[in-house]
Formats: structure tokens, C-alpha cells, sequence
């Protein structure tokens, strides 16, 4: 099963995510970490989890279970 883990490989895609700058995509990620520890109430941790949804729907990435 840890075999099929694909943490920190690279996933070749050709949305407009995949497209964009690493250093802005390393920006983003970091701003998308600090605000999620700064959440305090339930309707900003729903608001997180909303564009997370809305990333992973336009990068295109399929998940498998």
C-alpha cells in the first residue's frame, strides 16, 4: 500500500495550475497554510475547505481510493 502513495512526485497535467509559476504555486501554498491555522470558527474552516475543492477541481487531479 505505501507503494502507491504519490506525496512529492510529479503529476504531469495541463491545467492552468499545473501551468502557473512554482514560486507562485509555493506562495499559495504557504498563505493556504497560515490561514488555515489562523481559522477560529466553523465558517472560516468551511471557507478553506471550499477552495481547496475549488483548486483541486481546476488542477484536474484525480484521486483514487
Amino acid at each position: 500500500m505505501n507503494r502507491d502513495v504519490t506525496f512529492g512526485q510529479f503529476y504531469p497535467g495541463d491545467s492552468f495550475l499545473h501551468k502557473m509559476d512554482p514560486r507562485t504555486k509555493l506562495v499559495l501554498s504557504i498563505v493556504y497554510i497560515t490561514t488555515v491555522f489562523l481559522c477560529q470558527t466553523f465558517y472560516s474552516y468551511l471557507a478553506v475547505f471550499g477552495f481547496l475543492l475549488f483548486i483541486v477541481a481546476i488542477s484536474g487531479v484525480l484521486f483514487q481510493l
